[in-house]
């Protein structure tokens, strides 16, 4: 029915219909040169009605790969293969697997038997027996079609298993199964007239997931799926899942610094968030004035010049983080603004006590000073 034996070696399927049911049957496989090795695989199919496309492709190397185009809808695919140069394992693309495999290391040959997971597509699509490894060796590689007689109407794909997962901020995954190969697609919106669809996955398989992004913070959602294949398409019921809710802003209220002198260092400065949350400092300008103590609020003034201290809120679980506040002061070598805060006088001859008086406020020049003149 199909050979394939362009490089050395044969790959080939055959078939014969029984009359009814079997018991106690073998099946024998002589070569006409017995001095080779073969693998022979007995697949029964209950059912079918015949083999309908077939394809057959040999090559000295790269990946084994053979694909027809279908004749039935809902076909079976299987493929048998070959490799002469060695005896190792075939890796099947995604989709597929192995159905028998015979490493043989005594001859340095492989022989495999593989097969779609699932029903093949509508009438002319593609249908592709392939492996993704070994990519060195030659093989022969042989796929048919086991068809389905046509008592047995078409119909579009059943789906189940909808669900919603990783569902965040903004974004959310939708995965479904259908019982045969077929397209995804997800409409979706915040009531059922949904409003938003995602792009058609003309991709026939029967796990389908696609990915929602761009939703809204904190809103509930509604979505149903569609699969498609040849005969028509089918859509599921209403779900909903809900986003979930977005991080809170915050500022930082940071004051006008004062000048200060080398004399004054440190200094500690003071900020607040409005989340509430505890603020942090850093020096800008590091050869003039580092940061340091908890939260880097001791400011330690080492050189004259323009010291900028910065006030940052990192956020957490519920707060973005702040935008970032810089406030600048000038760092002198001599007193700032000096003026004069008392003066008070007492004359007369021997020991002179002046009157008691009182300064403005500390923090002055050597804190708070005395200057007598006589």
């Amino acid at each position: 029915m199909r050979r394939t034996n362009s490089q050395s070696g044969t790959a080939e399927v055959w078939q014969a219909l029984a009359p009814g049911g079997l018991a106690n049957v073998t099946v024998t496989s002589s070569q006409l040169n017995g001095v080779f090795d073969q693998s022979l695989t007995v697949v029964a199919f209950q059912g079918a009605a015949g083999v309908g496309g077939s394809a057959g492709l040999s090559a000295a190397s790269g990946a084994p790969t053979a694909t027809f185009s279908a004749t039935r809808f809902g076909s079976l695919v299987y493929g048998v293969g070959n490799d002469w140069d060695r005896g190792v394992a075939r890796t099947p693309s995604t989709g597929q697997s192995l159905v028998h495999q015979w490493v043989d290391t005594g001859s340095g040959d492989t022989f495999w038997t593989q097969a779609l997971n699932a029903p093949g597509g509508s009438v002319e699509s593609l249908s592709t027996i392939s492996d993704t490894a070994p990519t060195n060796d030659r093989w022969n590689l042989s796929a048919v079609e086991v068809t389905r007689p046509l008592s047995i109407p078409a119909a579009p794909p059943a789906i189940s298993a909808v669900t919603a997962s990783n569902v965040g901020v903004s974004s959310a995954t939708i995965s479904w199964t259908t019982d045969q190969v077929s397209t995804s697609q997800v409409e979706y919106g915040t009531t059922t007239a949904y409003g938003s669809v995602t792009a058609l996955d003309p991709t026939a398989v029967v796990s389908h997931s696609q990915v929602l992004s761009g939703l809204a913070a904190g809103v509930g959602y509604h979505y149903r799926v569609t699969s498609g294949n040849g005969v028509g398409t089918t859509t599921s019921a209403d779900g909903t899942f809900s986003t979930l809710p977005g991080l809170s802003g915050q500022t930082v209220t940071f004051g006008v610094l004062a000048a200060r002198t080398l004399a004054q260092s440190p200094v500690t400065v003071a900020a607040t968030a409005s989340s509430g949350l505890a603020v942090s400092f850093s020096s800008l300008t590091p050869a003039v004035c580092t940061s340091g103590g908890l939260q880097g609020a001791t400011i330690t003034l080492v050189a004259v010049g323009t010291c900028t201290v910065q006030a940052d809120q990192a956020g957490n679980a519920t707060f973005n983080p702040a935008p970032s506040v810089p406030q600048s002061f000038t760092v002198s070598s001599v007193p700032v603004g000096v003026s004069v805060d008392r003066s008070v006088f007492k004359d007369g001859r021997g020991a002179q006590t002046t009157a008691a008086f009182t300064t403005a406020s500390a923090g002055d020049y050597q804190n708070p000073h005395i200057v007598v003149l006589r």
